[in-house]
């Protein structure tokens, strides 16, 4: 099994207001769901983003960076995939989009 393609959807998050902190919450940020897919049709997702860090300082350089680095590769070969993806993270600069 191989890695055939990495994606990633952004939708906006309306963010609610907080009742614990004044300063925290309200407004909106964007939130990604990333998809992983396979060649033998197994597909995977997680969540890129949260309310204080939206996808969109992520998304460019997941896709740039880290989506060359997993394509191709077992998917179920986690350790090499998390050590590669480990030492790339020193080099991700999440202000080049």
């Amino acid at each position: 099994m191989r890695i055939t393609d990495l994606s990633i959807i952004v939708h906006r998050w309306d963010v609610p207001r907080t009742t614990y902190r004044e300063t925290f919450g309200g407004g909106h940020t964007d939130v990604g769901v990333v998809t992983i897919q396979t060649d033998e049709g197994v597909v995977g997702h997680s969540f890129l983003g949260s309310a204080s860090a939206g996808a969109d300082q992520f998304a460019g350089q997941v896709l740039q960076r880290l989506k060359p680095l997993v394509v191709g590769r077992n998917p179920l070969d986690i350790g090499a995939i998390w050590m590669d993806l480990w030492r790339t993270n020193r080099n991700v600069d999440t202000c080049q989009i």
